[in-house]
């Protein structure tokens, strides 16, 4: 009788082991593709400042504070920056306040945005109103609502080094501050990893390179490569994105390259909020491609509970209980690899035990993105 079950459940028993290999195989990739970040990990990378060639770009509305604090700690960098007090229609007692801030310093002057409510809810018009008033090279964008680093000079050196050595543009992760809650620290984590897994090419002669959902701050680039794709012409319609859908444009003309040492980094008052317009105004590929690596580890969770019954409930010969083991091992091995790249990621930014609760935070995230659409 034990040798017909085995008989009549070998089959089933086959299939799963083959569907197990294919599945370990492709979390295989997948841990390939997450670790892509970590093979350019680089820490405090000897650079040199060209202040001559730099215009930081302050942008804010209505934050007379913000301003003041980032002029007080950007002039002194070095004096020969040139710093723009970007003023994104704000209120007339806010303007008063910059207008008098600006005459303090030759170093400072100020772009006032005029009020347009199609640009309300974006920064596209202003910042090309400030790009038109300068003539320096190398343009570095900030916003008031950014935490002022420890080190502003290694800040600005190592956000700008890759323009140095022949990129065209660079960015580095704007985290959440530690004050905020979970949920804002885990997405602010994945929000950043995922645009620097996206921006690194895999292969130096891959010529696809996208930056999707990187923040739209602390960032540089040529101001020269603005112009050549006519600004935000592409998205001038679309609130938000100015980053990613300006640097998905320039990409033709170069490498951008994500900085990665945490003197780069910056924190931020992190906000949620909709980004349906942004998801619309992206190809259908890459719209979904940040659904792959959810799935994939969606599948491999359902691959390991069918592994786990086999091994532990289901009856079988001891050459197919080896080969579910080591299919079992495969899996717990990739969980493992997945959640010591999680903690690093979080560790490098000062969220070390975020790192630990990562990887059960996307299961979730996937699980109620399909509950979600279910109930459509």
């Amino acid at each position: 009788m034990e040798t017909l079950f085995i008989f009549e459940t070998k089959e089933p028993i086959e299939q799963i082991f083959s569907i197990g290999i294919i599945a370990l195989f492709i979390s295989g990739i997948l841990c390939v593709r997450i670790s892509v970040p970590f093979w350019k990990w680089k820490w405090n990378v000897p650079g040199k400042l060209t202040p001559a060639e730099i215009a930081l770009i302050i942008v804010g509305r209505n934050d007379s504070f913000g301003f003041d604090h980032w002029v007080k700690e950007a002039s002194g960098i070095d004096k020969n920056i040139e710093i723009i007090i970007l003023d994104d229609q704000s209120e007339i007692e806010t303007l008063s306040v910059l207008e008098a801030l600006s005459e303090k310093n030759n170093q400072i002057h100020l772009v006032k945005t005029p009020i347009n409510q199609k640009f309300w809810n974006s920064r596209k018009l202003a910042i090309t109103l400030a790009l038109k008033s300068t003539n320096r090279p190398k343009i570095v964008i900030v916003d008031t609502d950014c935490f002022i680093p420890k080190d502003p000079l290694g800040w600005l050196t190592q956000l700008t080094e890759p323009l140095n050595n022949g990129a065209i543009a660079s960015f580095a992760p704007v985290n959440a501050d530690l004050n905020q809650n979970l949920t804002r620290r885990l997405h602010s984590a994945g929000v950043n990893m995922w645009a620097v897994i996206r921006a690194i090419r895999i292969f130096n002669f891959s010529s696809t390179q996208k930056t999707t959902g990187m923040h739209s701050v602390n960032f540089a680039f040529y101001r020269s490569h603005f112009f050549d794709v006519k600004g935000f012409l592409s998205s001038m319609h679309i609130d938000k994105g100015e980053g990613e859908f300006l640097f998905n444009d320039i990409s033709r003309f170069g490498e951008i390259v994500p900085v990665l040492d945490p003197l780069a980094s910056l924190e931020k008052k992190y906000k949620l909020y909709s980004k349906k317009e942004r998801k619309a105004h992206r190809h259908n590929s890459e719209r979904m491609f940040i659904f792959i690596p959810m799935f994939l580890l969606f599948f491999m969770d359902i691959m390991g509970l069918l592994l786990f019954y086999n091994v532990f409930f289901e009856e079988a010969s001891i050459l197919e209980l080896i080969k579910f083991k080591i299919l079992l091992f495969g899996w717990v091995l990739v969980q493992l690899i997945l959640m010591v790249f999680s903690v690093f990621w979080t560790k490098r930014y000062f969220y070390v035990t975020d790192g630990f609760i990562a990887p059960f935070y996307l299961r979730w995230v996937f699980f109620h993105k399909i509950m979600m659409f279910w109930k459509r």
